[in-house]
């Protein structure tokens, strides 16, 4: 708990300080699409401050688990799966990769890229 105690804290700060200079509010608008239309509200900020900075901390934290995993990768078996670990984390970062990048660079709504 001691060593995951700072990454916690430091997610709960970059929250705190979010939500006080850039707070969400409320944004509804109409969809219409053929013979149905139905409004859809969701939370809004004023800038992407919210949307780079969760990124680039996670990131940092994905960055950093794949460096400590290249680095013990020639530990014996019997201390930890190092190779496997590294192939994990490496999959995660190439997938968020591929979700980020169709995030900023198709325009989709809300709906479709929750469920990519």
């Amino acid at each position: 708990m001691i060593y995951t105690l700072p990454i916690i804290l430091l997610e709960i700060l970059i929250l705190t300080l979010l939500s006080m200079f850039d707070p969400a509010f409320k944004y509804s608008y109409v969809n219409i699409d053929g013979n149905s239309s139905y409004e859809m509200r969701s939370c809004k900020t004023e800038t992407r401050a919210y949307f780079i900075t969760q990124n680039l901390f996670h990131g940092s934290l994905l960055i950093a688990g794949c460096i400590s995993a290249f680095m013990t990768r020639n530990i014996g078996s019997a201390f930890g799966e190092a190779n496997q670990l590294l192939f994990v984390i490496y999959n995660f970062v190439l997938l968020s990769l591929m979700v980020l990048l169709m995030e900023i660079y198709l325009d989709i709504d809300r709906t479709s890229l929750y469920v990519i």
